[in-house]
Parts: C-alpha cells; sequence; structure tokens
C-alpha cells in the first residue's frame, strides 16, 4: 500500500513520494485498523491501486482490483462513484469518444461484477435498538465532519485537548497553505476520492445507521486516509524548505507521541480497541473453578477467545442468566462500559441474579480507565455522567453450594447458545 500510494503521491505532485511514503509509513491511524482483522489491509491497497491505475489511464487493470475491492468492502462503492464522477464528469470533455466508450464499459464491468453483492448487502441492514447519541443533530454531523480528518492525520491515540495534537494540527495547517493555486486535475481526484467516500458514510449514519457514533466515520470511510496524507505530502512538498521542514517535524512529533499511546494502550479516543479481551480470556482460562460459567455479550469479543479453544467454560449473554439450570460455583461477569446502550446491555439483571441466588463479589478488575479530561468532555456533550472504565471483570463466588445438586444436572441452561462473531 505504501509503494502505491509513494506511486500516486509523484503522479499527483512530482517529487511528494517520499514525504507520502512517510506520512503513510508512520501514521498512527493506518497502524491501529491495518492490524485489525477486518481486511482494512486489503481496502486500502486496492482503494490507492484503483486511483493510481485510474490515473494511469490502464481501464483493463482498473476493472479487475475495482472488482476485488467491491468484494472485500463494498463500500468502495462509494470510491468507484467518485472516480466515474472524475473522469466521465470533469475530465470527460477531453476525452476523445473512443476513450469515454472505453470507460463507461469498465464501469459497466464492474457493476455486472458486483451485482452478486446487493443482495448480502442488504440483508445486512439491521433494527436501530438505540441511536447514537448526537447521531442527526447538528452537532453530532458537525462532530462526524471534524472528526475524520483529525483521525486520518494524528490517529485515535491522541485527544484533539493535547498540546502535541495541536502541534500536529498546526503542521497540518501549514501544509495547506502549500496546497494554494490552481486545481489541478489531479488534486480534483484526491478531493473527490476522499471527500465522496467520507460525505457518503457521514449520510448513511445519520439517516440510516443512525446507531454507529461519529467515531466510526473514519473506519467506513478508511480508503480516505491515505488519501488525505497524499494531499498533505503535496502540500508539504511545495512550502519552502525551512517552512516543509518544521512543518514535517511538528507533524512528526505529533505522530510518535501518537504511537507511543497507541503502544503503551493509553488516551484511545475510542477506547474499546485498547480492551485486552484476548488476555482477559487467558485469565479466566486460567485462574477459573471447574464448572465456572461465564456472562459476556457477544460485542465485547471475550466470548469469541473462550469458545474458539476447547476447554473453556461455557458462556452465555448476562441476559440469558435467568436460563440456568444449574448453579455454578463460580461466574465470571464481563461488562463494558457503555453510553447510550446502557439501557440495552443485561449485566444489571446478572447482578441481581447473582445476588438473588447467594453469589458474593470476591474480586473485580477494571481495564483502560477513562481519562478524567475525556470524562468531563462527554459528561458536556452527552448530559450524563462517564464510566469509570471502558471494561470490567468480576469474579463471584456462591458460598452454599448443596443448592446446586438440586437442579437439573449437566445442563447450563435450558437452551443450548453458540456464540459466534
Amino acid at each position: 500500500a505504501v509503494a502505491a500510494g509513494v506511486r500516486l503521491a509523484e503522479r499527483v505532485q512530482r517529487g511528494s513520494g517520499p514525504l507520502a511514503a512517510l506520512l503513510l509509513a508512520v501514521s498512527p491511524y493506518l497502524l491501529l485498523y491495518g492490524a485489525m482483522v477486518r481486511a482494512y489491509s486489503l481496502t486500502l491497497l486496492l482503494g490507492l491501486l484503483m486511483t493510481l491505475f485510474l490515473v494511469e489511464e490502464r481501464p483493463l487493470a482498473y476493472t479487475v482490483v475495482a472488482a476485488a475491492g467491491l468484494w472485500t468492502d463494498y463500500l468502495l462503492w462509494f470510491l468507484v462513484a467518485a472516480h466515474a464522477l472524475w473522469l466521465l464528469g470533469w475530465k470527460g470533455s477531453k476525452m476523445r469518444a473512443g476513450e469515454r466508450r472505453a470507460w463507461l464499459f469498465v464501469f459497466l464491468a464492474i457493476g455486472i461484477a458486483a451485482l452478486p453483492l446487493i443482495a448480502p448487502a442488504l440483508g445486512q441492514r439491521r433494527q436501530v435498538l438505540a441511536a447514537a447519541d448526537l447521531a442527526t443533530t447538528p452537532l453530532g454531523i458537525a462532530l462526524k465532519l471534524g472528526y475524520t480528518p483529525y483521525a486520518y492525520l494524528l490517529g485515535e491515540t491522541l485527544f484533539p485537548w493535547s498540546p502535541w495534537a495541536w502541534l500536529g494540527l498546526i503542521g497540518a495547517a501549514v501544509a495547506l497553505v502549500g496546497l494554494r493555486g490552481p486545481v489541478t486535475p489531479a488534486r480534483r481526484l484526491l478531493i473527490l476520492s476522499a471527500g465522496l467516500p467520507v460525505l457518503a458514510i457521514i449520510v448513511l449514519l445519520s439517516l440510516l445507521a443512525t446507531d454507529l457514533p461519529f467515531v466510526n466515520v473514519p473506519g467506513r470511510a478508511i480508503v480516505a486516509a491515505p488519501i488525505v496524507l497524499i494531499a498533505l505530502a503535496a502540500g508539504l512538498h511545495r512550502l519552502p524548505p525551512r517552512i516543509g521542514r518544521l512543518a514535517v517535524g511538528a507533524i512528526l512529533v505529533a505522530n510518535s507521541v501518537a504511537l507511543i499511546n497507541l503502544y503503551t494502550d493509553t488516551n484511545y479516543i475510542n477506547p474499546i480497541y485498547a480492551v485486552p479481551a484476548r488476555e482477559i480470556a487467558t485469565t479466566i482460562r486460567a485462574q477459573a473453578m471447574p464448572d465456572a460459567l461465564v456472562l459476556a455479550e457477544q460485542d465485547t469479543a471475550l466470548p469469541f477467545y473462550l469458545t474458539h479453544q476447547p476447554g473453556g467454560p461455557p458462556v452465555l449473554a448476562p441476559g440469558a442468566v435467568e436460563a440456568v439450570m444449574q448453579l455454578p460455583p463460580e461466574v465470571w461477569l464481563f461488562s463494558f462500559g457503555r453510553d447510550r446502550t446502557r439501557v440495552l446491555e443485561g449485566e444489571p439483571r446478572a447482578r441481581a441474579w447473582l445476588v438473588a441466588n447467594g453469589y458474593t463479589l470476591v474480586a473485580a478488575t477494571a481495564y483502560v480507565p477513562t481519562d478524567p479530561t475525556y470524562a468531563a468532555v462527554k459528561h458536556r456533550l452527552l448530559g450524563r455522567e462517564a464510566y469509570a472504565a471502558k471494561a470490567t471483570l468480576e469474579q463471584w463466588r456462591r458460598q452454599n453450594r448443596r443448592v446446586a445438586e438440586t437442579r437439573k444436572p449437566d445442563a447450563w441452561c435450558s437452551e443450548r447458545r453458540t456464540i459466534t462473531i
């Protein structure tokens, strides 16, 4: 992806390739999301190759890569739309009739290749149980518009009120000065390739998928992230050498702080990514009593790590604990700190059930404590108290085990549940 980004950067602004390589290689955002299992790295590579092959006017290569991209992440349709708008709109008047027809066939072929994806995509529609905070408000839309470029530039492990973030933003603002002047076709392509996917995702999250908070916008439009960094490199390259070096230094210092936070699990704007679910599963496996039961919601990822290895304790959703027929000697309750989804979680019912059945809390461990300033900002924005920690692991033990002998043997619950992610 870095190599494709360098080649594209040289097409946009000759000489900006090394700067683009540097920004892409040390990007806290790309390093965080590139390591995830959702094929973000492949999506980034295919998106960059699509844009590169479009600039190089290689229709066959573009067709193959675009079709592969849509089968990797169907949200790349927005990138294809941006490319079609640029090619057949602004550039179309300068194309010969034969070239225009060739590219029309390219986009038609891409559409045909993606037809089988329509049904699965529509099948992923879900009922919105609880709209995200500020989902459809002007403030919420402003947060989506502002947070997305911030995340692409400085990552998600540097709070905006940090002086290091201000330093990085100043460097990025100086780089924008370097982009002054006539808007070339290549720059217009970058604007469309980054802007249209981001705006489309903002519209979707504001009108349809309103249960997703504003911090999800950058990830859903992740193909725009390297495009933003390539544009930043072009602006830095056009600056006077001394000013350019200062701006690059400011951005690199901010990125370095964000990377330190990334690898030390601190200052996560979206703290769910700092929860060590795999390590917590290992702890439970090592310390749980025989016949222990684990209660955890599916979205915590703990059920995944416990059930995808043989020999682990059974896992139920906290809200399903009333179905337990044989009372276990020990229960581990894993819960997330939540905002607007607190009304949907089953942990309060699970705790009430544990107390009613004679269990005592013997240990509780908090993971990813909430930064005080972060909590204060959330309280001001949302009007509710923020959670003290993103995740908590509670260990409950039952004092009187004789009652368990009167229950139905060899059955944890009346209904076997398989939890998958």
